[in-house]
């Protein structure tokens, strides 16, 4: 059995790795292992997992998995190489199984013929995402808002004059003639 150069360099590293480890034997093919820092991991190998989800995850054998498996090995059982653990995915068996076929070449695609179908296939909607604000940014205004900006009067709640709001409204100018300086949201409320 023969597995690819990457998993046989990520294999390697996680031996080197593994003598660095303490294990114990739970029973029913768990181990706990403790890592030089004293963190602490449980190896299952019935199930092929490991809590610190690398071996879980990848396919690969972890540290601490092969620490359990050098373990079993010196107490007389059976459990193989490392190797024979990485999953099948790596073997360039595997490899060679899933490339043995060919794939025909095809035309261009003026030369496809015509479909009958009646749909017509439309391209996806593309929305454009807005920008995160990192902290303490400031959003500037673009051209269309310093243009509508521009041309925008504003008109007091208050007196209903343009010009000013109702925050900064000192009464200036005098009430006007649609508001008669009342304020009709007030006197809606009486």
């Amino acid at each position: 059995m023969f597995i690819s150069t990457t998993a046989t360099t990520i294999l390697e590293n996680n031996k080197t790795e593994a003598n660095k480890m303490r294990v114990l034997f739970n029973g029913d093919d768990k181990y706990q292992v403790t890592g030089l820092w004293m963190e602490q991991y449980v190896v299952n190998l019935k199930e092929r997992s490991c809590t610190c989800r690398k071996w879980d995850i990848t396919g690969i054998p972890c540290q601490h998995a092969i620490v359990a498996m050098y373990d079993k090995m010196q107490n007389g059982s059976e459990c193989g190489d490392p190797e024979a653990w990485v999953s099948k995915c790596y073997w360039l068996s595997t490899w060679n199984a899933m490339y043995q076929h060919t794939i025909d070449p095809i035309n261009r695609r003026s030369m496809w013929p015509r479909s009958d179908c009646p749909t017509t296939l439309l391209s996806p909607k593309h929305h454009k995402q807005a920008k995160e604000k990192k902290e303490g940014e400031v959003d500037e205004p673009t051209q269309s808002t310093k243009l509508s900006r521009k041309h925008l009067t504003v008109t007091c709640s208050k007196c209903h004059n343009k010009g000013h709001n109702a925050r900064t409204c000192k009464g200036q100018g005098g009430p006007s003639e649609a508001g008669k300086g009342v304020d009709r949201r007030r006197e809606n409320m009486l």
